[in-house]
């Protein structure tokens, strides 16, 4: 059996870590390891996490990796440098994982030769109003092996279709293709991470299950709209580009204009940045992609449409 090391990166996350070392702990698949990697925080997230080891029967399958605050990219880099296991999976310290998660994304990985990413559903936990979130594409949900190409397709048709902890990475891959977190993204070293991962995967094999809860809270990096916030986010933008870039010389002229409508101009219009770039040609694409593939989240179809009436007005 392959091991698997949880990577799970932490800045101040006291009140929920434990929930989500012990949905590690209660997992079916029995072959795991705990990388938890502390980014400096000066609350009692290392108080809990010390605790939890000690009180496991082998402490010696959870590492506790401590350091000066630098980021959530470089907590990850350094959770995957001292990972052990050739499965890898990035779980945030106020998320969790049901119970059959790694069993269910092992399995997928066997399925057929060749499988370099296995992804599963996931659904939201809103802490205000103590509500669950359904997943947005159950039609997705299904056990099959795409080949790479295909498959990074309908991750870009499908905005926001799995988070980070959703996917099993091959650490050899990773160390292979050169990835790392990007440290000098403020947003979206998730989605960046992926993206370079999946443009070089053979092929990917989907499961049938919803095995993670994303927990949406008043601290959640995401929700942060302030000025400060949008203003490390226009540091991205160069980034984004450079991205769109790498997908048409390894996949297509296509995906790397799907590319710019479902990601880039969409977080231009949530961000309530101009984009001077911003081609008004993207609408109907818009709506054929709508069209098309109907399990496609409405928010990408209006949030375009929103920034291709803005693109007349004067800035």
């Amino acid at each position: 059996m392959e091991l698997v090391s949880v990577i799970v990166p932490c800045y101040n996350a006291a009140v929920y870590l434990e929930a989500a070392l012990k949905s590690i702990t209660a997992q079916t698949y029995l072959e795991w390891e705990i990388v938890l990697v502390d980014d400096g925080s000066v609350d009692d997230t290392m108080a809990i996490g010390e605790a939890f080891r000690a009180s496991l029967t082998e402490p010696e399958r959870m590492q506790i990796l401590t350091g000066s605050n630098q980021g959530t990219s470089m907590a990850r880099n350094r959770g995957i440098r001292h990972a052990k296991g050739n499965y890898l999976l990035f779980l945030d310290g106020d998320d969790w994982l049901e119970s059959k998660a790694l069993e269910t994304l092992v399995a997928a990985m066997e399925r057929a030769p060749a499988i370099d990413f296995a992804f599963m559903g996931f659904r939201r936990w809103v802490q205000k109003k103590e509500k669950f979130k359904p997943y947005r594409f159950p039609l997705l949900l299904r056990n099959h092996v795409y080949s790479g190409k295909d498959f990074f397709m309908v991750y870009l048709r499908n905005k926001y279709m799995m988070m980070l902890a959703c996917g099993l990475y091959r650490k050899d891959r990773i160390s292979e293709w050169g990835l790392v977190f990007d440290k000098a993204l403020i947003y979206g070293q998730d989605v960046g991470f992926q993206i370079e991962y999946l443009l070089r995967c053979r092929r990917v094999a989907t499961c049938k299950y919803i095995g993670m809860t994303y927990r949406i809270h008043s601290a959640s990096v995401t929700l942060n709209r302030s000025a400060e916030a949008i203003e490390k986010r226009k540091r991205n933008l160069g980034v984004l580009d450079f991205r769109q870039q790498i997908i048409m010389e390894l996949h297509s002229p296509y995906a790397a204009r799907l590319y710019e409508m479902v990601f880039i101009n969409v977080f231009m219009e949530s961000m309530g940045l101009e984009h001077k770039d911003y081609k008004r040609s993207t609408l109907p694409m818009a709506f054929q992609l709508w069209l098309t593939h109907p399990i496609t989240a409405r928010h990408v179809m209006k949030s375009n449409f929103r920034a291709w009436k803005n693109s007349f007005k004067p800035h």
